[in-house]
C-alpha cells in the first residue's frame, strides 16, 4: 500500500506518469501494480514524439493493474507536442496494450486536459487513453472533467478501443466532456469514444452512466450535432 500526494511531475518524457513506462520486454511474466493512491498530483507533458501522460503510467504492456485509487489529481498533454505522432492522455494510464489488465480501479475529482497551441490529434479518456487487447473491469470514474482541443476520440472510460473487453464501468457524478477544435469530426461517449471500424474485437457488458453526466462539442467553423451511436454511451459528435 502506497500513498503518494501533493506531487508534481513534468516533463519532456516519451511516457510521462508516476511510472513512465511499465513492461517486461520478454514477456515471461506480467508486471503488477496494486493498492496504490495517488492524491493532488500533476502530470504535465512535455514536448516530444509520442506525447503520452498517464497519472499511474504514460505507457503500459502485459501489465496487471487493480486497486488504484487516483484523487483531485490533473493529468495534462504538453501544449506543444511533437506533431508527427498522435497524443495518448489517460486519468489512469495513457496508452495501455498487450493483454493488460485493469481492475478495482477509481478516478475522481480529476482534471484530464488537452489543449495544445496547434493541431495534434488525441486519444483521451478518463481511466485510459487508448487499449489494444485489454481488459478493463469494475473501475469507476467520478466528478471529473475532461477537456480536449484537436482530439479524435474522447471517452469518459476509454478514448479508443481496439479489443478490448470493457465490463461493468461506470461514470458517475457530474463527470464533463468537452471539446473544441477546428477538425471535421471528434468520437464522443459517456463510455468510449471511438473504436475499430466494425467492433468484431471489443466487447462491452454491463456499463453504465449517470445521468449527470454530460458531453458537449463545439467547432469553430460550424454547428456540431450528435448523430446516432448512441448504444454503450458512444455518441459520434460530427459537423453537419
Amino acid at each position: 500500500n502506497i500513498n503518494y500526494t501533493n506531487k508534481v511531475a513534468s516533463g519532456a518524457s516519451c511516457a510521462l506518469g508516476l511510472f513512465g513506462s511499465v513492461y517486461y520486454p520478454d514477456g515471461i511474466c506480467n508486471p503488477v501494480i496494486k493498492n496504490l493512491t495517488l492524491n493532488n498530483c500533476t502530470f504535465k507533458g512535455g514536448t516530444n514524439d509520442g506525447n503520452r501522460v498517464g497519472a499511474l503510467a504514460g505507457f503500459a504492456a502485459r501489465t496487471d493493474i487493480s486497486g488504484i485509487t487516483i484523487t483531485n489529481c490533473t493529468v495534462e498533454g504538453s501544449v506543444n507536442p511533437a506533431t508527427s505522432t498522435k497524443t495518448f492522455i489517460g486519468g489512469l494510464v495513457a496508452l495501455i496494450e498487450g493483454y493488460s489488465k485493469v481492475s478495482g480501479c477509481s478516478i475522481s475529482g480529476s482534471t484530464i486536459n488537452y489543449n495544445p497551441t496547434s493541431a495534434n490529434n488525441c486519444h483521451m479518456g478518463g481511466l485510459v487513453g487508448r487499449s489494444h487487447t485489454c481488459e478493463i473491469s469494475d473501475c469507476i470514474v467520478d466528478n471529473c472533467t475532461l477537456s480536449s482541443n484537436y482530439s479524435e476520440t474522447v471517452g469518459g472510460i476509454v478514448g479508443f478501443v481496439y479489443s478490448t473487453t470493457i465490463n461493468n464501468n461506470r461514470v458517475k457524478g457530474n463527470t464533463t466532456l468537452s471539446g473544441n477544435t477546428t477538425e471535421s469530426f471528434c468520437r464522443m461517449g459517456a463510455i468510449y469514444g471511438g473504436s475499430e471500424s466494425d467492433m468484431s474485437t471489443s466487447t462491452f457488458t454491463n456499463n453504465h452512466y449517470d445521468y449527470g453526466v454530460t458531453l458537449s462539442y463545439t467547432h469553430s467553423g460550424g454547428t456540431a450535432t450528435a448523430n446516432g451511436y448512441t448504444k454503450r454511451g458512444y455518441t459520434k459528435i460530427q459537423l453537419d
